[in-house]
């Protein structure tokens, strides 16, 4: 709750970057194979080897050593690091993603998946912090509508892709254009957040795989999915020991107040789902057919 606080503070400082939002819109390539492979494999790299000989995670780090995490522990989130790194392994099938995958995995079964009470043999997965459900929506309507709906069905697939429309029309308002502070340009947080970005991206990709080519939407969904993977491209960690990081934002704001010096100190901390976000939409992006990424790609 503290965070959502920290977001109201910087209020006073997000207003120059949201006039600018609407001016000075630069054209920018294209994110192809070429930038977003090693991305991919940079990430999933990164994630593997967070995983520890027993299975869990090095769960959060700050990329300055001098600065102490809180402790704590999400296996819904260390579920959907697994599920991330799966969706990368066909890009980069190393022995040591699938080692990484299998132990990882075999945590999760040991430690939080268990029977549901009066659920006639069904198991979930327990977890304490509970993580809002975000995108989800998104990407369980692109799973469903992939098994392919005809005659009868053709009125609740238009249902479910307005449903969709729906969400995104007010979240692509929200992409930032800014001429002179490109770091945040393409992203959806006006203070560089990028699993907010990311997240955001999973869903809109999701979107994009279901909706028809031909839609009004379509082209302007198309460019702000570049836009984004454009943003997460720059953010992440490219060299060095934390290669494949992501951190929480892409720059620290400026000011004195508890507030922002909160806000700061947690900029550079890396969590295993800002990076497994951000690793999900890439390959999305990646395997969406009329992605520059796919296009570029070779045999």
């Amino acid at each position: 709750m503290r965070f959502r606080s920290a977001n109201r503070g910087l209020s006073f400082l997000l207003l120059p970057l949201v006039a600018c939002a609407g001016c000075g819109r630069v054209p920018q390539p294209a994110p192809t194979a070429e930038a977003v492979q090693p991305a991919i494999r940079r990430a999933a790299d990164y994630l593997a080897n967070a995983v520890q000989a027993d299975g869990m995670f090095t769960y959060c780090i700050n990329l300055d050593p001098s600065i102490t995490v809180e402790e704590e522990y999400g296996m819904v989130r260390h579920a959907g690091t697994i599920y991330a790194m799966c969706m990368a392994y066909p890009h980069h099938p190393t022995a040591d993603s699938r080692s990484a995958i299998l132990r990882a995995g075999g945590y999760l079964r040991g430690e939080a998946i268990g029977p549901v009470e009066e659920g006639q043999g069904m198991l979930a997965v327990w977890s304490d912090p509970e993580v809002p459900a975000d995108h989800w929506a998104l990407l369980a309507t692109e799973k469903l509508l992939a098994l392919g709906w005809n005659g009868g069905e053709t009125l609740f697939r238009d249902r479910l892709i307005e449903h969709a429309l729906a969400i995104f029309r007010p979240i692509l308002r929200e992409q930032i254009h800014h001429r002179r502070k490109t770091r945040y340009d393409g992203g959806f947080s006006e203070h560089g957040r990028t699993t907010y970005t990311s997240t955001r991206l999973e869903g809109l990709l999701a979107t994009l795989a279901f909706l028809p080519k031909t839609h009004p939407m379509a082209e302007s969904m198309s460019t702000s999915a570049e836009r984004g993977i454009s943003f997460l491209l720059r953010a992440q960690i490219s060299s060095g020991e934390f290669s494949g990081a992501m951190p929480l934002a892409v720059a620290p704001w400026p000011g004195r107040s508890d507030d922002v010096a909160y806000f700061n100190r947690r900029s550079t901390e890396v969590r295993i789902d800002y990076v497994q976000h951000a690793l999900s939409a890439m390959v999305q992006y990646a395997e969406l057919p009329d992605s520059p990424a796919f296009q570029s790609k070779g045999p």
